[in-house]
């Protein structure tokens, strides 16, 4: 079944081509939510059953949380979603599908891009692990550890380490701690353990979400 735009009106066509005739909750080969009238008209701009509609027609869960329900209109590669807050500095992951997800961990504090190398807004994807013990990552003046690249060129990674760290990062020298701050050249810098957790547990091509 598949959603198409007529003359300013969505409707919602079966795999025979022919108009549905059905009233109620209907899913496209793309796997979007769509509810429809017996005419075969996509409903758009309302609550029904405990879903939002968006102006195309769209379907998706109501929660009550507002970053929550923002990350209702995202799909991803995966069955994950990584959502990024720069204006509150928080962090959420989220598991499930597209209008189903659920938040499984955050809200986790970050510190984001200084003004001048600003963290960039948009969807990307994450898309490479630095492959070495515990992802140590060397920069300028310091290290980070469990470092996770994006399709936009930043990273995520831990807060910073000494130069010079090697091994379990617990037992690193701490160069900088700082959270909740625009300080970085554009990565996102997470504790210790929720760089760990997203590096172990969140796989290649899932996407990532940042806005402000």
């Amino acid at each position: 079944p598949s959603v198409y735009q007529i003359d300013g009106v969505y409707y919602f066509f079966e795999n025979s081509g022919a108009l549905t005739s059905k009233t109620g909750f209907q899913v496209t080969n793309k796997g979007n939510t769509f509810y429809t009238n017996t005419d075969g008209t996509v409903v758009t701009n309302k609550e029904i059953g405990g879903k939002v509609i968006n102006s195309e027609g769209v379907a998706v869960r109501k929660v009550n949380d507002a970053m929550d329900q923002k990350a209702q209109w995202y799909d991803s590669d995966t069955q994950y979603l990584v959502l990024a807050d720069l204006s509150e500095h928080a962090l959420r992951v989220y598991q499930g599908k597209k209008g189903e997800w659920n938040r499984i961990k955050g809200d986790w504090e970050f510190s984001c891009g200084a003004p001048a190398t600003r963290t960039p807004c948009g969807q990307f994807k994450l898309c490479w692990k630095v492959d070495n013990d515990y992802g140590w990552k060397t920069f300028e003046k310091c290290k980070a550890a469990y470092v996770y690249w994006t399709t936009a060129g930043f990273m995520l990674h831990t807060i910073l380490y000494d130069k010079y760290s090697y091994g379990d990062p617990e037992d690193a020298d701490i160069a900088d701690d700082r959270l909740g701050m625009n300080i970085s050249m554009s990565c996102i810098r997470l504790a210790l353990e929720n760089a760990r957790w997203i590096y172990t547990n969140i796989p290649h091509g899932t996407k990532l979400v940042v806005y402000e």
